[in-house]
């Protein structure tokens, strides 16, 4: 799986189980290879490096942050960092490498339960 397709499914994933007052976005921020001018008006506009790809804030309060990595994938510097600012701040920071990941950060920290151990429709 590509990680375009880890972040296309783990978007129809939060869509489906996660509901107001949770919110959520994904930072597209690395957007992949970008040329020299608009690398430097993100930069000017605040756009920082390392951000986790997804976000989600829920009351407790709690903030996630969602690093997806395709397989073999790795994180670089400015990642660890914003890692450890997270973890700083007391908020959550995971790296997945699939949608089960996902569930399993989501059942852990929001208490959201997994696909498995919902209700099913009558």
């Amino acid at each position: 799986m590509t990680e375009h397709e880890l972040h296309r499914d783990v978007a129809k994933l939060l869509r489906a189980v996660l509901s107001p007052p949770v919110i959520w976005t994904t930072l597209d921020a690395g957007a992949g290879k970008m040329r020299g001018r608009t690398a430097t008006q993100r930069k000017n506009r605040g756009v920082k490096p390392g951000w986790p790809d997804i976000l989600i804030i829920a009351p407790g309060p709690n903030v996630l942050g969602i690093e997806l990595k395709a397989k073999g994938g790795h994180h670089d510097a400015n990642q660890i960092a914003v890692e450890c600012a997270f973890h700083q701040c007391r908020a959550w920071y995971v790296l997945c490498r699939s949608v089960e990941e996902v569930q399993a950060a989501l059942a852990y920290v929001l208490k959201v339960p997994r696909a498995s151990e919902q209700p099913r429709a009558a």
